[in-house]
C-alpha cells in the first residue's frame, strides 16, 4: 500500500508534501529530498566549492528535518526551503 503513496507523492505539491511529512509520513520527505538535492547540490557547489559541496548539502537536509515544524501553512514551502539553504551556505 505505501508504494502506491510514494508513486502518487510525485503529483503533490510540495506544501502538501510537507503537511503530509509533519504529520509523520517520511515518503513525504523522500519526494522533497527527490525533488530538492540534485539543485541544492549544484547550488552549494557554486558558492562553496566541491569539497565542501557535499557536507553542505547533508547539513541542509538534516537542519530541514530538525525544523520542519517551522514550516507554517499557507507558506510557500519553496521561499522557506530556500531560505534555509542560503542561510545555511552563507554561514
Amino acid at each position: 500500500m505505501s508504494w502506491i503513496k510514494e508513486l502518487g507523492s510525485r503529483f503533490y505539491k510540495d506544501e502538501e508534501l510537507v503537511s503530509h511529512w509533519k504529520q509523520g509520513h517520511e515518503w513525504a520527505f523522500d519526494e522533497i529530498y527527490r525533488r530538492y538535492v540534485e539543485r541544492v547540490y549544484h547550488f552549494c557547489l557554486a558558492r562553496l566549492g566541491k569539497s565542501d559541496a557535499t557536507e553542505a548539502t547533508q547539513e541542509i537536509f538534516f537542519k530541514l528535518i530538525r525544523g520542519r515544524e517551522s514550516f507554517r501553512e499557507g507558506s510557500v514551502f519553496s521561499v522557506w526551503f530556500w531560505t534555509v539553504v542560503r542561510n545555511l551556505v552563507n554561514d
